[in-house]
């Protein structure tokens, strides 16, 4: 099959929600292509001539694949040449469509084709929105600050160091700092995440259900931080003064000036450092070792060394963009993962499914979308308050 019909071939399979895994893969890696783009708007022409009707239907949650949508739409916008003007503009008039066309016929279709078949779940399911920006601050001296219902402006002022709120941004002003350490505590809830920008210009994410303890001003020659959890770090480069995280209190990074990841959840059954450029060093109860960039140490909860590989880096930094990747992800991983995005308790009524998932979804569904596109694999579950039940 030649390749102009092997992606128009994909689309018609795509829009009739019959793709395998693997070809749904396949049809991203094409979208992404340029040699694809005739085919790719091509489709969408024929169907607007044909089905112009679908454009009127309502939006419901669909079990597709939202960043195959998203390619649709940066392939088509991305079509700027001067001398194909009239074409261009028709094709940009059908863009702000097209992901809703698709979206509508799969509407279409499931609506035709469900018969009275319905999942009964669904039709009485909490609507659970996603994670929000919000923490908790908790200053040296025991006072605690809710971040999310705080004003922009200046939160607290200790020994010198203003604490500024700006966007959903935490950040410290050390200029008139006294030179007296203080340590904060900045911790994020299930359903909360938030961003950093530390005294010395250190910016650090924090996903759900995580933490960062640090001084209001870096003195002495190290610049030492705590963490819990998972957070992203940008660490501004100052080889005199070494960045170092203490992790869970077994495990300690060593920065000179990088960009990394540490996920070091207490429920999850491996600490991972991943770097992404410069360079780590991981202190370990027994031993140290350097990481080049790419790289993910894992270690257990009590610090054994258990692997140095390659990593996955677009996984690994997947929650920073937005994005849940699934990628040979078993269920339990990705109810962890749903359980602290969400705020909701994870219950498996009778035991828990041997089964991985493969893809990726916005992290800014309500969870009842997430959950209606997993069930693809034939998981089902039920949504009772905070509560996520697992059905076999």
């Amino acid at each position: 099959m030649e390749a102009s019909q092997r992606i128009t071939w994909l689309l018609e399979r795509y829009q009739q929600q019959s793709l395998s895994l693997e070809e749904r893969a396949e049809l991203m890696i094409l979208i992404d292509q340029n040699s694809s783009r005739e085919q790719v708007t091509g489709f969408i022409e024929q169907h607007l001539s044909i089905h112009p009707e679908l454009l009127q239907l309502p939006a419901v949650p669909l079990s597709v694949d939202q960043l195959v949508l998203e390619g649709l739409r940066n392939q088509i916008q991305t079509v700027q040449q001067p001398d194909r003007n009239n074409r261009i503009n028709r094709i940009v008039r059908y863009a702000a469509a097209a992901a809703l066309l698709i979206a509508a016929t799969c509407w279409y279709l499931w609506q035709h084709s469900a018969g009275t078949t319905s999942d009964p779940s669904a039709k009485t399911a909490t609507i659970i929105a996603p994670a929000a920006s919000g923490a908790m601050l908790t200053l040296s001296d025991g006072t605690s600050v809710q971040l999310d219902a705080a004003q922009n402006g200046l939160v607290a002022e200790q020994e010198g160091s203003k604490l500024q709120l700006q966007s959903g941004r935490l950040s410290y002003d050390a200029a008139t700092a006294s030179g007296k350490i203080v340590y904060n505590t900045l911790s994020t809830a299930r359903g909360k995440l938030f961003q950093l920008l530390l005294p010395d210009g250190s910016k650090a994410w924090l996903n759900a259900a995580s933490s960062i303890t640090y001084p209001t001003a870096f003195a002495g020659n190290e610049r030492l931080v705590s963490v819990t959890g998972e957070v992203y770090f940008e660490v501004s480069p100052s080889p005199q003064k070494p960045f170092r995280i203490r992790i869970n209190n077994t495990t300690t990074v060593q920065v000179l000036g990088t960009s990394f990841n540490i996920n070091a959840y207490t429920d999850e059954p491996l600490i991972s450092a991943t770097l992404l450029e410069g360079s780590i060093k991981i202190k370990l109860p027994q031993q140290e070792k350097l990481l080049q960039p790419g790289q993910q140490l894992q270690c257990d909860q009590q610090g054994e060394l258990i692997a140095i590989n390659q990593a996955d880096i677009s996984k690994v930094i997947a929650w920073k963009e937005g994005i849940f990747n699934f990628r040979n992800a078993g269920i339990e991983e990705v109810m962890r993962q749903i359980s602290r995005w969400y705020d909701v308790d994870i219950v498996y009524e009778k035991g828990i499914p041997s089964i991985r998932f493969e893809g990726m979804i916005g992290r800014d569904l309500n969870l009842n979308d997430v959950l209606h596109g997993l069930k693809e694999t034939g998981i089902h579950f039920k949504v009772e308050g905070k509560q996520l039940t697992v059905l076999p």
